[in-house]
């Protein structure tokens, strides 16, 4: 596989080459890597300072220049022992990236018995996919991604369901003071997996939820 000089990033600080080349040149004629070497297999600078603009030549020379002796580029899977192309390690790869319905975590949200809708609440905010302000704003949706309530911070779904100051006083109101500092420090999942474990919150669950519903799912 041939490197196109001016139409392949081969120059990952710079990018596409096409671009920098100076109008009184014919681009046709830089057909391949090579010819912007001179004799002794080196960057030719003083053939590259009259083909491109001159903050081109700094990026060409942090570049390793390329060993004709070597053989042609060839593309090859990565993922596969034989780096050749399998449905197999395609199909393991892209499975890998899901969540895994067979995960306790994942169990503990569809038995729990609530409503039907109180369990898609809960699974859309474990993938991050509640409507708030923040993910609105990330669609270009809204303005801004600031809480409503707050104005302080992006709304983003722990917010919404732990750290806003409403829903804060309504998790110290039942919570006792010495599980605090645990409680309000851990991330997104670990908080919502091991709360949906806590059956003694299931209650408080469902004022909250219910509470978010109409105002986050729409």
């Amino acid at each position: 596989m041939m490197i196109r000089p001016l139409d392949d990033v081969w120059l990952p600080s710079l990018g596409v080459l096409r671009p920098y080349v100076l109008r009184d040149v014919d681009a046709s004629q830089i057909q391949s890597l090579s010819y912007l070497l001179d004799a002794q297999g080196n960057w030719d600078i003083q053939k590259l300072s009259t083909l491109f603009d001159a903050a081109v030549i700094p990026h060409v020379l942090s570049i390793c220049c390329p060993d004709l002796l070597d053989s042609p580029d060839t593309p090859f899977w990565r993922l596969s022992g034989k780096q050749s192309f399998d449905i197999k390690s395609a199909y393991t790869s892209l499975s890998g990236r899901f969540w895994d319905a067979e995960q306790q975590g994942w169990r503990n949200v569809w038995a729990l018995q609530v409503p039907q809708r109180l369990r898609f609440f809960l699974w859309l905010s474990l993938k991050g996919k509640l409507m708030t302000n923040a993910e609105r704003y990330r669609r270009s949706l809204c303005p801004h991604p600031f809480c409503p309530c707050c104005h302080s911070v992006g709304e983003t779904v722990l917010h919404v369901l732990r750290d806003c100051h409403n829903a804060q006083a309504v998790w110290c109101l039942l919570l006792p003071p010495e599980r605090y500092n645990l409680f309000f420090s851990s991330d997104i999942v670990e908080w919502l997996h091991s709360n949906v474990a806590s059956h003694e919150l299931h209650s408080t669950w469902d004022i909250l939820i219910s509470a978010h519903l109409p105002y986050v799912l729409g």
